[in-house]
């Protein structure tokens, strides 16, 4: 099996892994899946483009979607003093669940227009229950 294969088996094998794989590393994990490749693929290197992450292996750049094939990116060594601002952008477990957590609460207040309705976030269903009438 040749190395690009070996690549994207793997990135393959972590994007199916958990259903929300996708957004964790592209909204401010890219870093922490590079250093993932890292640990298997010995001289990968990080590069940034666009704010974004990407794990250079045999001259060829990927991210948890795969190999990049938009020729038109440019990309940036990312230098020790650089990693820190990547880090930092990290979204935990916690941090995740509270945004969705206010990102429902918005939601709520915009389908009920205000109304005084029986509302409750029960996991990842917002039930709006109708009043009854007496």
């Amino acid at each position: 099996m040749n190395k690009e294969t070996e690549v994207l088996n793997l990135i393959k094998s972590i994007r199916e892994s958990f259903g929300s794989s996708i957004s964790t590393y592209t909204m401010g994990n890219c870093y922490q899946f590079y250093e993932i490749l890292k640990t298997v693929f010995i001289g990968a290197v990080a590069y940034e483009s666009g704010g974004h992450i990407y794990t250079k292996i045999n001259n060829e750049f990927y991210d948890i979607k795969g190999k990049n094939t938009n020729k038109h990116l440019r990309f940036i060594l990312v230098k020790d003093d650089r990693i820190k601002s990547f880090t930092v952008n990290k979204w935990s477990d916690e941090r995740r669940k509270l945004f969705e957590l206010e990102y429902k609460k918005l939601l709520i207040k915009k389908i009920t227009k205000g109304d005084e309705k029986p509302i409750s976030i029960e996991g990842d269903k917002i039930i709006i229950r109708e009043y009854k009438n007496k």
